[in-house]
């Protein structure tokens, strides 16, 4: 009966060999017929795996697993699958050697990628594999590359030469990153007069086209310097989990190509003649960039440039010239136009021809030592300067010194303008006609003034002859004062001279009624003779019509020959002093 037991016993294992999802048991008592029974470990099922964007872990959950019989599995473990490859890993850290006892987990640090999993049930060595779960995406890392544009640089304008920013080649760069790694880079043109974006060779795409540059973290795009106008550029990328760049979110910069210079020229004054101060202005514009400033510049005729004030950066473009800093004759007027890139154009030459000049008018005759008004008017090409206001510095010529030699004209050393005007005091002392002319910095004019003698009168010697070896005779210019020395004495030496009127300064005048002159010598009796002691001067007469002599006497001496008068208005007497030897 023994031998018979083991034989169903291996009856049984035989057919339990064949599962593989199943444990197979038996219970035996005593040694006589035994009686089996059998069970299977079903899989778990209903198994599912969720995620939340931006995060690297998975929760899975599924419906525990039981033997037919009831028992419950004794773990779980759970398998992770990508579905790209197939590739697995084992799942919340569970394994064959290590199951969890719960029906679910979490899946940490889970690679960015889409996956599925399957949860195996453990009954001591036997397992049962539940259907795959549902797909699952993990997207750990939600955030599209951060870009950088380097170069064009939003709202700048280049010009030929500036359009290289230091890029690899020729065009345009930046650079991007992304935790993930980056993917890729891409860009968009679009050219502002026609609308179009570039295509890849050219401007003919009606919209919004990207295309590829070269390089990730630091990427480049060839693109030649293209026409003078307006552009935006769009710099979007992608990272290796598929993020992009939305619209809205793009790198983006406008720019400007300008490599046309601006156009200028001086719109006034026109040529012809101009004085006091010009407004010049100039119809400086540019198409491109802008006008940046103008310069306007000045020369003598034929000469070198400087510049006409600071540079004017806005528009109506103008340079005030006060023409009365330079002195008269022909001036070149030009303007160089900038543009905001450096472009410049300078404009062609208008000349013109600067006439400043002082009106100078005196009304009337005056008198000798009397103060007079003048009247100095600015004059710009041909009429008055009103401008030309304020204390000038001013200086006079012309008119000399009176007779006596002591009386130079008086002369202010400025005068106030106002609208142009100005008067200055003048006060001259010689009886003449002159040119009186009057000038500040490079303005001048002048006038011809009639000084008349004045009113004060005095009498003067005119000497006619003098004899004598060694005699000789010194006089002021009126000759109220003479001088004769080295006479030679005892009748050696003779003087002949005529008695005249003269003013204060000594101009001649006239006698206003007849005047008897006295001739005297002192100390008395004195010592030489006077051929008469008295000569006439008839009314409206400059001197007497008739001589004196004085001979010399004995001896050596000093005399005085006094000549007094009395009517006509005299109030000065002329006196000779004589030396003899």
């Amino acid at each position: 009966m023994t031998r018979r037991r083991h034989l169903v016993l291996l009856g049984i294992l035989a057919v339990l060999a064949g599962a593989t999802a199943a444990l197979a048991y038996w219970t035996a008592a005593g040694s006589g017929a035994t009686a089996a029974s059998t069970g299977t470990l079903g899989a778990p099922s209903d198994a599912s795996a969720s995620t939340t964007a931006g995060s690297s872990t998975v929760q899975l959950a599924w419906t525990g697993a039981a033997l037919s019989t009831g028992q419950p599995a004794t773990g779980y473990y759970a398998t992770r699958i990508r579905n790209s490859d197939g590739t697995t890993a084992a799942a919340c850290g569970t394994s064959p050697a290590a199951p969890t006892g719960s029906t679910g987990c979490a899946d940490q640090n889970v690679p960015d990628g889409t996956y599925h999993y399957v949860v195996t049930a453990v009954y001591h060595t036997w397992t049962a594999s539940s259907g795959s779960s549902n797909d699952v995406t993990v997207v750990g890392e939600t955030t599209a590359p951060a870009i950088a544009l380097a170069f064009p640089h939003d709202g700048a304008t280049y010009d030929a030469a500036g359009w290289n920013g230091g890029c690899p080649t020729t065009g345009l760069c930046g650079t991007a990153s992304d935790p993930s790694g980056v993917a890729a880079v891409e860009l968009s043109v679009r050219q502002g007069s026609s609308g179009l974006y570039w295509g890849g060779s050219s401007f003919n795409q009606a919209s919004e086209t990207f295309v590829p540059a070269s390089g990730t973290t630091s990427w480049a795009l060839a693109f030649a310097r293209p026409p003078d106008g307006s552009y935006a550029v769009h710099v979007r990328a992608s990272d290796t989990p598929g993020n992009i760049t939305p619209s809205g979110s793009y790198a983006s910069a406008t720019f400007t190509v300008d490599t046309a210079p601006p156009t200028g020229s001086i719109t006034a004054p026109s040529a012809g003649t101009v004085g006091g101060t010009v407004t010049v202005t100039s119809d400086s514009t540019d198409a491109g960039s802008g006008v940046a400033a103008a310069q306007f510049q000045l020369a003598p005729h034929g000469g070198a440039f400087s510049n006409l004030g600071p540079a004017d950066p806005t528009s109506p473009y103008q340079a005030s010239w006060d023409t009365t800093t330079v002195a008269n004759g022909q001036y070149d007027l030009r303007v160089t136009t900038t543009d905001k890139v450096g472009n410049s154009a300078t404009s062609t030459v208008v000349t013109v021809t600067v006439d400043n000049s002082f009106q100078v008018s005196v009304s009337g005759p005056q008198a000798a030592g009397t103060a007079f008004g003048v009247t100095i008017t600015a004059r710009a090409a041909g009429v008055t300067n009103t401008a030309y206001s304020g204390t000038r510095s001013l200086s006079f010529s012309g008119p000399g010194t009176a007779p006596d030699g002591t009386h130079t004209p008086i002369y202010p050393s400025s005068a106030t303008f106002t609208n142009g005007v100005g008067t200055a005091t003048v006060t001259l002392f010689k009886a003449e006609s002159a040119v009186l002319a009057a000038a500040s910095g490079n303005l001048s004019g002048s006038t011809t003034v009639t000084v008349n003698a004045g009113t004060s009168k005095g009498l003067s010697f005119t000497s006619q002859s003098l004899t004598g070896a060694g005699a000789s005779e010194l006089c002021n210019a009126p000759s109220t004062s003479c001088t004769i020395t080295g006479m030679p004495k005892n009748g050696g030496g003779t003087w002949t001279a005529k008695v005249g009127m003269v003013d204060t300064w000594g101009n001649p005048t006239t006698a206003s009624s007849a005047v008897t002159v006295t001739l005297t010598r002192s100390p008395s009796p004195g010592k030489g003779a006077l051929s008469v002691s008295s000569v006439t001067i008839a009314s409206g007469a400059a001197a007497s019509s008739s001589s004196f002599t004085y001979t010399s006497g004995n001896g050596a001496y000093i005399e005085d020959v006094t000549a007094s008068g009395s009517g006509g208005g005299v109030t000065n007497n002329a006196v000779t002093s004589v030396t003899t030897v």
